[in-house]
């Protein structure tokens, strides 16, 4: 009978054994899926954050070079590559500020006068393609919220969700949308001059 208890306690320790590691099993295999789905959040904020400022510095030169003719360049891909995540994971604010960053860019006409002129010849007809400086000022005023707002989100991410090892670029004082990463690099190639 003390054989048959002992067999029993035994079986039911080997049980709860067997189900408290598959409990801490799952447990971190959740965990490690919510950290890669927030690196990955991270991630797309940081591609569009970049995209953004590509587009932003390609409108404000146009802008300031008062360079009216021909199509601007501007860039899409990264934010046509995660905007479903984007969309399902970003406040409500910041999903606006990047749809009305991209929605023009991605238009043919909404920054532009488009004059098509026939050319006498028939079936040819070109487009004179004129910037609208107007448009593009206010383009140039969504790319900047657009990218305010990425900044926030993403150092928002960072504070709610620290990751160990992980370093984030900060903006620099002088401009918020621009970020000093070679001082850093240098910095932590060489070494600060005081270490010296």
């Amino acid at each position: 009978m003390q054989s048959l208890v002992l067999l029993v306690l035994g079986g039911l320790l080997a049980l709860l054994g067997g189900v408290g590691a598959t409990t801490i099993q799952n447990h971190a295999d959740r965990r490690r899926e919510r950290d890669k789905a927030r690196l990955e959040l991270v991630g797309a904020v940081s591609m569009v954050m970049t995209e953004l400022q590509a587009n932003k510095a390609n409108m404000s030169v146009r802008i300031a070079d008062k360079d009216w003719y021909g199509r601007a360049t501007c860039f899409d891909s990264a934010y046509r590559q995660v905007a479903l995540l984007l969309a399902a994971q970003l406040p409500e604010d910041t999903k606006e500020a990047l749809f009305q960053a991209y929605e023009p860019l991605r238009s043919p006409t909404a920054l532009y006068n488009v004059d098509r002129v026939d050319t006498g010849i028939v079936g040819m007809i070109t487009e004179r393609v004129q910037l609208d400086e107007d448009e593009a000022k206010a383009q140039l005023e969504n790319l900047k919220r657009a990218v305010e707002l990425a900044y926030r989100d993403r150092g928002m991410l960072r504070d709610k969700y620290p990751l160990p090892g992980a370093t984030w670029p900060q903006p620099s004082s002088d401009s918020p949308g621009r970020v000093k990463y070679l001082p850093q690099l240098v910095l932590r190639a060489f070494g600060s001059r005081n270490e010296q």
